[in-house]
């Protein structure tokens, strides 16, 4: 970091030169690695301290079940003006608004021919259109039976 803050503080000044540019983009890309494999690291450093104490009653079970109830915790919210509700009552009344559930919704409707279409029996050139259509030999069916079998039946 101290590197990178050295060279891009001599760009800065005026004391360019294009190697210095390249070598800057090269710490910047050493940087980058350094700090992913860093995130890494930390990340399963978590994993394996939950592994290791998840659900037992421990302090560290404790601590992450508070985190977790205060991250899942709605403190506030926006009502339809705009305007961020911070009281608990206020909130509820928000949420629980019935006028969210009588307003005149339209939902899509069916035509009769659609419907009728729906309705009408299968046909044999239609099971047929249907299995030859498949992958022959990716996941086999219920049976046990790759489309593939009934393709060359």
């Amino acid at each position: 970091m101290a590197r990178l803050e050295g060279i891009q503080s001599r760009l800065y000044s005026g004391h360019y030169h294009g190697g210095l540019r390249n070598l800057e983009a090269k710490v910047q890309e050493e940087l980058i690695l350094i700090l992913k494999k860093e995130e890494l690291m930390w990340f399963q450093r978590s994993r394996a301290k939950w592994l290791a104490d998840g659900d037992r009653n421990t302090r560290y079970y404790h601590l992450k079940t508070v985190s977790r109830r205060r991250r899942n915790n709605v403190v506030m919210l926006r009502d339809d003006q705009g305007v961020w509700i911070e009281e608990s009552e206020q909130v509820h009344d928000l949420v629980n608004n019935e006028d969210w559930f009588q307003t005149d919704i339209t939902y899509p409707v069916l035509e009769n021919e659609d419907i009728a279409m729906l309705a009408a029996s299968i046909t044999q050139d239609e099971v047929k259109h249907a299995v030859f259509c498949m992958s022959p030999w990716k996941a086999p069916g219920p049976d046990g039976f790759p489309a593939g079998f009934l393709q060359h039946s």
